[in-house]
């Protein structure tokens, strides 16, 4: 028994060790399944990432088998129909599914893909959302005893401990990338009379300012939509092209007049035309206004899923209040084009 007890002390401090020198969330990640493997005798374990809106969940899949591992992937869309992930984003709380071929809290079609016989869903939770789900997985009959559910949702914890420090640790270093990207934006008014290039060292400071993977400003208006102007590191074929109402969250912004997030970029909007935008996980966008109306707006893409904060909303917002400026200054010149 005091073999048994030291074994999982000491993979629990391995976990605890290891999520809290994590310098990335692979390392967190790597861990909280090594755990998983040794002290709960799971055949697979899901590690769900949740949206901001919790609308849609990005899975990644390791299952142990005979000669090593096999890693898979899938995205799950968390509406009314049977999930256990749906459950624990909406309860907060643990969810064991001992026979899931009779359950009703399952999926016949995901329990036959992964050959569940038992599940285990338990969530990792910190700032009152649950941000990652884990399911651990057995293939063969046995259920989850109620120690391994309490130890399953200690892993959870540690682990969950190790992501909100990460995340704290971006936010910090982010926050101090965000006032210097804003000074250059500031700068960038008095660098060029040419309106495309000052747009385009905007687009660099939002790129910046909240790590994007693409920037850009779309003119335009809600009747018939925004040309794509001027951007940072967007893909071929972007400028010029014209974004329609609604099409897009920089689409939905030329519409609504206010910031616009998807954290389910591939199902919540109307997806552009472009291969590259459609790539995105993620999207915000803020509208550019001046003499009173919204004539464009500065939207940056994320390749990965990624939790937009109100801080990264404001720090946009100050960006594309420049851009407006700038534009205001560009048709004062040329009068006719107004």
């Amino acid at each position: 028994m005091g073999g048994r007890a030291d074994a999982v002390a000491g993979r629990l401090r391995a976990l605890s060790d290891s999520a809290l020198a994590a310098t990335g969330v692979e390392d967190v990640v790597d861990a909280f399944l090594a755990a998983a493997r040794e002290l709960l005798a799971v055949d697979q374990v899901h590690l769900i990432e949740v949206s901001q809106d919790a609308a849609i969940g990005h899975a990644r899949v390791v299952a142990y088998e005979a000669g090593g591992l096999r890693e898979d992937a899938y995205v799950m869309v968390l509406d009314e129909r049977p999930s256990g992930t749906t459950h624990v984003v909406s309860t907060g709380r643990a969810l064991h599914v001992p026979d899931a071929a009779t359950s009703n809290a399952l999926r016949q079609d995901y329990s036959q893909r992964f050959g569940v016989r038992s599940a285990l869903f338990v969530p990792l939770s910190w700032g009152g959302d649950v941000r990652w789900v884990t399911v651990l997985v057995r293939t063969h009959d046995a259920t989850f005893t109620d120690d391994q559910i309490e130890l399953a949702q200690v892993m959870a914890n540690l682990a969950a401990a190790g992501l909100a420090l990460l995340e704290a640790r971006d936010h910090q270093a982010s926050g101090r990338d965000a006032g210097a990207a804003l000074a250059r934006a500031a700068a960038a008014l008095h660098a060029s009379t040419d309106l495309n290039e000052v747009l385009r060292l905007l687009s660099r400071e939002a790129y910046v300012a909240v790590e994007g993977d693409m920037a850009g400003f779309y003119l335009g208006d809600p009747v018939t939509g925004g040309v794509a102007t001027a951007g940072h590191n967007t893909p071929e074929g972007w400028i010029g092209y014209r974004m329609r109402p609604g099409e897009g969250v920089g689409g939905q912004v030329l519409q609504s007049g206010h910031a616009a997030i998807s954290s389910a970029y591939q199902t919540e909007v109307e997806l552009p035309e472009i291969a590259g935008l459609q790539a995105l996980r993620t999207a915000v966008a803020v509208p550019v206004r001046w003499g009173g109306e919204v004539r464009g707006a500065l939207s940056i893409g994320f390749r990965s899923m990624r939790r937009v904060t109100p801080q990264d909303v404001r720090v946009l917002e100050a960006i594309a209040d420049l851009a407006a400026v700038a534009c205001r200054e560009a048709h004062r010149r040329t009068p006719a084009a107004d």
